[in-house]
């Protein structure tokens, strides 16, 4: 999950008071290195979860990424394929880097991208208690929000179902049934997002692979 994601694009931070990534700092490295070969000590469960962060640049990020993964990337990623790594790894890093060279300190709204399936995904990690990871979390935060974008008919009508079936095949849950509990406070949760302003949330939609828009507002 760091080799394609979090390594990229400064931001130091730690979470307080039921928050996440609130308190913090942008500090750029000097040099970020992804010995890929330390992926072998991960569990399944950890790659997945990584794989998770691949699925949502190929969703709103590059629909040639999505289109290969759905054409059988993902399982050589799991399976650890050496060239498949070097391959996706650096097309992920590419993507997050192109996003915060021009938006670094997260002011201009062009990181909100970056955020598709975080914000109710945060939400519900949290809620959790950290029952599920941060994948498995971010996994059901992308389907959500492509059921939001369904409902509010801004998105292609196939994409959810290519999708959940990426999801699928990763090993990543839709859904976190059984816990009726954690709805209210999911919606505290929610509040607490950083893209929420003014009393509005604001959601990061996808309209087809590759592509997205934010929409401002939603009905709760």
């Amino acid at each position: 999950l760091s080799a394609v994601d979090s390594s990229v694009g400064g931001k130091v931070a730690v979470n307080f008071g039921g928050v996440k990534n609130i308190m913090g700092a942008f500090s750029q490295p000097r040099l970020v290195f992804c010995d890929l070969a330390t992926l072998k000590t991960l569990s399944k469960r950890e790659m997945r979860s990584g794989a998770a962060e691949v699925i949502k640049y190929g969703a709103v990020c590059s629909a040639s990424l999505f289109e290969d993964l759905e054409a059988g990337a993902l399982e050589k990623l799991l399976a650890q394929d050496p060239d498949t790594l070097v391959n996706i790894v650096s097309r992920c890093v590419q993507l997050k880097s192109a996003v915060v060279e021009k938006d670094e300190f997260d002011k201009l709204g062009v990181r909100n991208v970056l955020n598709f399936g975080h914000t109710i995904g945060h939400a519900l990690e949290l809620s959790a208690n950290y029952a599920l990871t941060h994948g498995e979390a971010i996994s059901i935060g992308m389907v959500a929000a492509t059921r939001i974008a369904q409902r509010l008919e801004v998105c292609n009508p196939t994409f959810q179902i290519r999708l959940e079936a990426l999801l699928r095949r990763a090993g990543l849950p839709l859904s976190y049934q059984g816990h009726p509990e954690l709805f209210e406070p999911m919606l505290k949760a929610l509040q607490l997002d950083k893209k929420f302003r003014n009393g509005k949330n604001l959601f990061v939609l996808p309209t087809g692979p590759g592509s997205w828009k934010q929409v401002e507002d939603i009905p709760w």
